[in-house]
C-alpha cells in the first residue's frame, strides 16, 4: 500500500513572500506543485502595483494643492487691486447741477487708462455742471463735469420761479427760452436767454433755473428775478 502523501511548507524569507509547497511521494520524489508557484507569482505583483497606484494619488494631491494656493493668491491680488469709485444714480442731461444725491459709490476693478472719480472726490462734484449725458449707473469720468462756462458778453443768473411761470415739463441745457416781465398793466420787457441747468421741484412750489442772458441784461434780468416778477417762455430750438 502506498504511503500517503505528505507535503512539506518552506517559507522564502518573511511570509511576504510566495509560498511554495512541496510534496513527498511515496517514490521519494519531490513534486512542486505549480500551481502554488503560480499562485505566489501573482502574491508577488500585487505589491508593485500598488506602489505605483500610491505614487500618481500622492502626485494628484500635490498638484491639486498647488492650484488651490494658485486660487487663493490670485483672488487675493484681484480683491487688492479693486477700488471704490463714483457713479450715478440717475440719469443727468447735460447741464443739469449735480446734487449729492445724484452720486454714490461702487467697487470696481482697477484697469488702466480708464478715468474715473475717486469716492473721496466725490463731495467736490456737488454743485458742478454736468458736460455731457450721463446715463444712471454709469462711472462718473473727471471730464464729464464741470463749472459752468459763460460765454464772454454774456451773464448766467440764477431764477427761483413758481410753477406756473415756467413749463412744468423739465428744460434741457441750452434750450432758447424768453423771461418776461410780469407787470400790473400787463406783460413787460422781454430778454432772450439760454438754460444753462434746472434743479427739481422745491418745496412743491418752485423750481431753480440757472439761464445766461446778455452782459447788457443782466442786471435788469437780476432786479426783476429777485422781486419774483418773471416768467419763462421756452422757445423753438434753432434748426
Amino acid at each position: 500500500m502506498a504511503n500517503p502523501l505528505s507535503f512539506v511548507e518552506s517559507f522564502s524569507g518573511d511570509e511576504s513572500h510566495a509560498r511554495m509547497v512541496e510534496f513527498k511521494g511515496s517514490n521519494g520524489a519531490d513534486n512542486v506543485s505549480h500551481s502554488a508557484v503560480s499562485s505566489g507569482r501573482k502574491v508577488n505583483s500585487v505589491a508593485p502595483a500598488r506602489a505605483k497606484r500610491n505614487f500618481r494619488l500622492a502626485i494628484a494631491g500635490i498638484l491639486f494643492c498647488a492650484l488651490g494656493a494658485l486660487l487663493m493668491v490670485w483672488a487675493i491680488a484681484a480683491n487688492g487691486n479693486t477700488r471704490d469709485v463714483v457713479s450715478a444714480t440717475r440719469n443727468i442731461q447735460r447741464g443739469e447741477v449735480i446734487s449729492g444725491s445724484d452720486l454714490a459709490s461702487t467697487s470696481v476693478g482697477a484697469a488702466a487708462g480708464v478715468p474715473v472719480v475717486e469716492k473721496t472726490e466725490a463731495q467736490s462734484l456737488v454743485g458742478k455742471i454736468a458736460r455731457t449725458d450721463i446715463p444712471s449707473g454709469s462711472l462718473l469720468a473727471p471730464q464729464s463735469v464741470g463749472d459752468a462756462e459763460v460765454d464772454s458778453g454774456s451773464a448766467m443768473i440764477g431764477l427761483k420761479l413758481a410753477t406756473g411761470r415756467l413749463p412744468a415739463k423739465d428744460l434741457p441745457a441750452g434750450a432758447r427760452v424768453t423771461l418776461v416781465e410780469v407787470a400790473d398793466g400787463g406783460p413787460g420787457q422781454e430778454f432772450a436767454a439760454n438754460v444753462v441747468s434746472q434743479s427739481g421741484v422745491l418745496d412743491g412750489q418752485t423750481k431753480l433755473v440757472d439761464v445766461t442772458v446778455s452782459s447788457e441784461n443782466a442786471s435788469v434780468v437780476a432786479a426783476l428775478a429777485a422781486a419774483d416778477r418773471l416768467a419763462l417762455v421756452r422757445q423753438a430750438d434753432a434748426a
